[in-house]
């Protein structure tokens, strides 16, 4: 399911709240900076979400999750596959990241500020937070990672 995905659970509420913005903005006969830099970040997610899904990832995942090595059909990292391997997540956070980056440039270069400044810094704030779960829920993954 998604949502034991983070990372692709959080770009998918990004997704729709930045379309659902341009959609009100638009639908109220405006199509100012703001819609186009929301349709921009929009894009930027959709490809990122291709691109770490279609990147040929199996024997990195094959590496990663074994410990970088061993044979064995065993499993002792305890369970099936995830529906979004590790590295996809990780591979999307920095897509979220060069996003935020990009629209900060972009404002500045702009000239903007207000309420749309204010909207990326409170994305920056959540991408960390779901920087550190995925980081949290690696290690607890990782053999011998437990608790901490």
């Amino acid at each position: 399911e998604l949502t034991e995905t983070p990372v692709f659970d959080y770009t998918h509420r990004r997704m729709n709240d930045g379309l659902g913005r341009a959609a009100e903005t638009l639908t109220g006969g405006e199509a100012g900076p703001a819609v186009a830099f929301d349709q921009a970040s929009v894009e930027r997610m959709l490809r990122g979400l291709i691109e770490s899904l279609d990147s040929p990832q199996s024997d990195q995942e094959q590496d990663f999750s074994q410990g970088g090595g061993g044979g064995g059909g065993g499993g002792q990292g305890g369970g099936e596959n995830p529906l979004i391997p590790p590295l996809a997540e990780l591979q999307m956070l920095r897509t979220l990241q060069q996003d935020i980056y990009d629209r900060t440039r972009s404002l500045e270069q702009a000239g903007l500020s207000g309420e749309m400044v204010e909207r990326v810094g409170s994305e920056q704030h959540e991408l960390a937070e779901q920087a550190r779960a995925v980081l949290e829920a690696m290690q607890q993954q990782a053999p011998g990672g437990g608790g901490g």
